[in-house]
């Protein structure tokens, strides 16, 4: 149900219009056209935080996940999604080690990407990996066989 929301937690805005909501405990991600609500796609997926790749084309949309389901107890590893923004396909997913080393997040929750294309994530304060962590845009659409921290 596209305009029922159990907790929303995350939204994008894309230069041409399209809104991006990210409800977290409904493990759901929905495309609108902002101007007028009309639901371009809806897709079942966890998703923590959401950022649009580099204008002007900001042809993909970077999605941060990190718990298997609303009732789960236990932590699903960090990852990053890699959708392509007209319809919501999944371009890459790059899997972190949980963990406090390079290349490794606890509890991977906030992305923002810079106007240049450089992208960079948090943890959550709550957790031990206290540090961001930057990537170019290149290898964040590679997937984790490019994955390199900057």
């Amino acid at each position: 149900r596209p305009f029922t929301f159990m907790e929303p937690h995350a939204l994008a805005l894309a230069e041409d219009g399209a809104l991006y909501v990210c409800d977290k405990k409904a493990l759901r991600l929905h495309a609108f056209v902002a101007r007028s609500g009309r639901l371009i796609w809806s897709k079942d997926m966890p998703c923590s935080s959401l950022a649009l790749s580099a204008p002007p084309a900001q042809r993909h949309l970077y999605v941060t996940s990190r718990w298997t389901g609303p009732e789960s107890k236990q932590h699903d590893p960090s990852r990053l999604h890699v959708l392509e923004r007209a319809h919501g396909e999944v371009v890459s997913v790059t899997t972190f080690d949980q963990g406090r080393d390079a290349g490794q997040f606890e509890e991977l929750h906030g992305i923002g990407v810079t106007k240049e294309g450089i992208a960079s994530s948090c943890p959550i304060f709550g957790g031990t990996g206290r540090r961001g962590k930057t990537f170019s845009q290149t290898t964040m659409t590679r997937g984790a066989e490019a994955f390199r921290s900057l």
